[in-house]
């Protein structure tokens, strides 16, 4: 070998050259002391002409002072070039604290792979929900509104969620009826596969402010449209007004007669609580009659179920073509199909709120052909 690879290993000369070709070819390390650098220098070199071109040569240091301060030191080499030196001792601790973190993650692997084996490879719920549970808007905001058209179950707040098919159902009702009646709405909605009734059942669970507030709005103007049809008292001057579904009448009549068949009338509406009856008769001499007698006077049957279907009709939840309807005495006898269960619980509350209708008889069945266009 020549000389500049003789005076590298006596590491005393005043300048040094370092084989950078030998690094990429073998694939040497990036930190190596200098007595590994020469003894693979020297092998990968060995038996060839030591007089490199410049191109294959990088000068490493320049004089002994440097060489006496680098001597106890490593280096690092990237791109033929010198970037850093750094102590044994730091060298050292950067390859202890490789260790260690590989060890850890050994550790790791290892307490991973034996949890597998034994115990098998199943995703937590919570983690089946986050990334492979679909939401189903469409199919909570059926159920929602098949709710909402229950006048029992409109005023407290249900709350449905759903996830393909599944439906949940939360909340608090005052009893079990009205726990169960929201399950089987929900059941029997489009779209349902399941439902989880989750609903808690509370005495003491009372509707939403809303929810009363509309109801006695409700019942406020079935009582007006009642009287405005009214043969006896169409025309009259009566106020009403209802809070927490109780009934308060005012006004003037002629004849006590009259005030009677406004308070019956009022009573006869569904959801009233009760009335508070402070209508003025102007002839109080006029003879009072039966309370019977001052009722409105009964219609025909033929009328009766006409008014029911036309409401029904002006609901437009309802394929009338499928619902038979029968008018006897005040007794409405509803027959057919309907699509859901959620309607067959509608046309009966529909039919019991029409003025004349004491009595509803629900025969109504739930059935496909009813959703059939054109049936």
């Amino acid at each position: 070998m020549s000389d500049k690879l003789k005076f590298v290993d006596s590491t005393q000369q005043r300048s040094c050259w370092l084989l950078v070709p030998v690094y990429k070819r073998t694939g040497a390390f990036s930190r190596i002391p200098p007595t590994q650098l020469v003894d693979r220098s020297y092998s990968a070199y060995k038996g060839t002409d030591a007089a490199l071109p410049e191109s294959h040569q990088l000068r490493w240091w320049d004089s002994e002072e440097k060489m006496s301060k680098l001597q106890p030191q490593t280096f690092s080499l990237t791109d033929n070039r010198m970037l850093s030196f750094t102590s044994n001792a730091g060298v050292a601790e950067v390859y202890t604290m490789r260790k260690l973190i590989g060890a850890v993650l050994l550790i790791i692997i290892i307490g991973a792979g034996y949890y597998v084996y034994t115990h098998g490879w199943k995703k937590p719920e919570s983690f089946r929900a986050l990334f492979s549970s679909t939401g189903d808007p469409e199919t909570a905001r059926k159920v929602k509104t098949a709710l909402g058209l229950s006048k029992r179950l409109a005023g407290f707040d249900i709350q449905v969620t759903a996830s393909d098919g599944v439906v949940t159902l939360t909340g608090q009702v005052p009893s079990e009826d009205i726990k169960s009646l929201a399950g089987a709405i929900a059941r029997d909605t489009p779209g349902v596969t399941d439902v989880k009734n989750e609903i808690t059942v509370d005495p003491g669970a009372q509707p939403s402010s809303e929810s009363v507030h509309v109801e006695d709005l409700e019942i406020r103007v079935a009582i007006l449209e009642a009287l405005a049809h009214s043969r006896e008292l169409g025309g009259k001057n009566i106020d009403v007004k209802v809070e927490n579904r109780t009934v308060t009448l005012s006004g003037t009549v002629e004849t006590p007669t009259q005030r009677n068949g406004a308070e019956q009338i009022a009573r006869a509406v569904d959801g009233v609580a009760g009335v508070v009856n402070n209508i003025v008769v102007t002839n109080p001499q006029a003879a009072t009659e039966p309370p019977a007698a001052s009722a409105p006077p009964p219609e025909s049957t033929t009328d009766l179920a006409k008014r029911v279907q036309f409401e029904l009709y002006q609901t437009e939840a309802f394929n009338t073509r499928t619902i038979q309807i029968k008018a006897d005495g005040g007794t409405v006898t509803l027959s057919g199909s309907v699509r859901s269960r959620a309607e067959q619980l509608l046309a009966e509350r529909v039919a019991q709120s029409v003025t004349g209708v004491k009595k509803v008889v629900n025969e109504l069945k739930v059935s496909a052909v009813a959703a059939r266009p054109g049936v």
